[in-house]
């Protein structure tokens, strides 16, 4: 019985991912064969359902104006709220990186892999009460070692970018990094 734990895991993974993608109702389609047949159950690693790609559907289909507090405000609620001031769903968790203020040092830190700087790269920057969103376009940084500093121990890049007003402000200050400024890629502050 231990040795088909994994598959009925995997076909209750596809069924949630099917439901999701509105392909089938509930766990009754599934049962009966005539609803299922054309349904495709081929899906694409990137389908697999993540918990954390979960929108609040609350903040999306709210027909009110965003709440401005943003003080205590997630990672997925920023999300949402971005997608919903852009009418568009491009912001996800795979894409965007979140960081509030370090409580010791001035600074916005992140650790991204490398390999997200291939695609569009968001970051969502948490001030006390409000927030900065920021786009890095696919290809600004072809080699992201040559610009910014790779830890060494998992490979990541790692961003210290400075909250500090006045000439460093927006400047990544993580060791051995090149300085690399960040004004030029907020698209917009929501306050």
């Amino acid at each position: 019985m231990s040795d088909f734990i994994p598959y009925i895991i995997i076909f209750a993974l596809l069924i949630v991912v099917l439901i999701q993608n509105n392909k089938i109702k509930d766990l009754n389609d599934v049962l009966d064969n005539s609803k299922t047949k054309d349904v495709d159950l081929e899906i694409e690693e990137e389908e697999i359902f993540d918990e954390k790609e979960i929108v609040d559907e609350n903040i999306l289909n709210d027909p009110r104006p965003i709440d401005r507090d943003f003080t205590h405000i997630s990672k997925t609620d920023a999300i949402a709220i971005i997608n919903k001031d852009q009418n568009k769903y491009s912001l996800t968790t795979r894409n965007t990186r979140f960081s509030n203020i370090n409580t010791t040092v001035p600074v916005w830190w992140f650790d991204i892999p490398i390999e997200l700087f291939k695609n569009d790269l968001h970051l969502i920057l948490k001030k006390k009460s409000s927030f900065y969103w920021l786009c890095i376009p696919r290809g600004t940084f072809e080699f992201p070692q040559n610009s910014f500093y790779i830890r060494p121990d998992n490979g990541k890049v790692q961003l210290q970018i400075s909250t500090e007003s006045g000439l460093y402000f927006m400047r990544d200050k993580a060791p051995g990094c090149k300085g690399v400024g960040f004004e030029k890629y907020i698209i917009k502050e929501f306050k």
